[in-house]
């Protein structure tokens, strides 16, 4: 990520091969000011306290379904010029 540094992390939590929990927490050691937007469907339902604490360390939550129109809308809060 060195040579393509990125502005915003923005997952799903439940993936196929691992979790945006796991991400989320990597992120968070790598580069604690990276933007995180979490999009995900059957938010906090059945969630462990581990990972509700780690959904916090999140910037944004957006449950699925969304319009493209308010996925926008968050990712221009963290757009830079």
């Amino acid at each position: 990520m060195e040579n393509n540094p990125i502005d915003l992390l923005v997952t799903d939590l439940y993936m196929p091969y691992d979790t945006g929990f796991t991400l989320i927490n990597w992120m968070n050691q790598f580069d604690p000011l990276m933007p995180i937007v979490v999009v995900s469907a059957g938010i906090a339902q059945q969630m462990s306290e581990h990972e509700l604490y780690t959904l916090a360390k999140a910037n944004a939550v957006i449950e699925k379904p969304f319009r493209a129109k308010g996925l926008l809308s968050v990712l221009n809060n963290f757009m830079v010029a």
